[in-house]
């Protein structure tokens, strides 16, 4: 065997040690559509995972349609991608391209790691809210949910029914309901995610 070869099943069988030990990251930021957990607070929510040698670095790759990130899990000399993700934006606008790649680290590695957002408006988001917060979604929020719903192979209506959500169409969603269904969409990628995680792991170790 080769040194590649060798080495590769070390970080594989850390893995999913290092992604159960991850725990929710907590909203610590607001936006105009809501609360979320951005980057630092999702890469303090990953730290528990250097206790297992696993660690990231993210790579940003050339896309004229917006800001692409891969992932790649780092540790026991090794690396390995966890894949990447694309958020649509021009780079026409610095602060729309900024934004996106933000997003898409944070995104990425959510994703990687398997890691929820903490609902901390749980209770509310079962209510009818308040008739301010009925306002439409931005541009940016719509473009993220429609990667997110083709990321994670997703049937918009019965999402809906499942949250209890009277709309047709994603472009029809408010702010508030923009929030709840990212953040589903969000919990679910995480799942496939690490069951992906956790298959490859099972072969190596096969």
């Amino acid at each position: 065997m080769n040194a590649q070869t060798d080495i590769a099943p070390s970080l594989m069988s850390a893995l999913p040690d290092a992604l159960s030990s991850v725990d929710g990251a907590k909203k610590n930021s607001t936006a105009n559509y809501g609360k979320y957990a951005d980057l630092s607070a999702v890469i303090s929510a990953i730290r528990p995972a250097l206790e297992h040698g696993v660690w990231y670095r993210q790579v940003v790759h050339e896309n004229p349609q917006g800001a692409e990130v891969e992932t790649l899990y780092i540790g026991h000399g090794d690396e390995l991608s966890a894949g990447r993700v694309f958020v649509p934006a021009g780079k026409s606008n610095a602060h729309a391209f900024g934004s996106a790649l933000t997003y898409a680290r944070r995104y990425g590695l959510q994703t990687a790691f398997g890691l929820a957002v903490e609902d901390d408006d749980g209770n509310a988001a079962n209510q009818s809210p308040p008739q301010q917060q009925q306002a439409k979604m931005p541009d940016d929020v719509y473009a993220k949910l429609v990667q997110l719903v083709a990321n994670t192979n997703t049937n918009v209506t019965t999402m809906f029914g499942a949250l209890g959500i009277n709309r047709d169409k994603l472009d029809q969603l408010s702010r508030d309901e923009a929030v709840r269904v990212e953040n589903a969409l969000n919990a679910k990628l995480a799942k496939m995610a690490k069951a992906e995680t956790n298959s490859k792991a099972e072969k190596v170790d096969a």
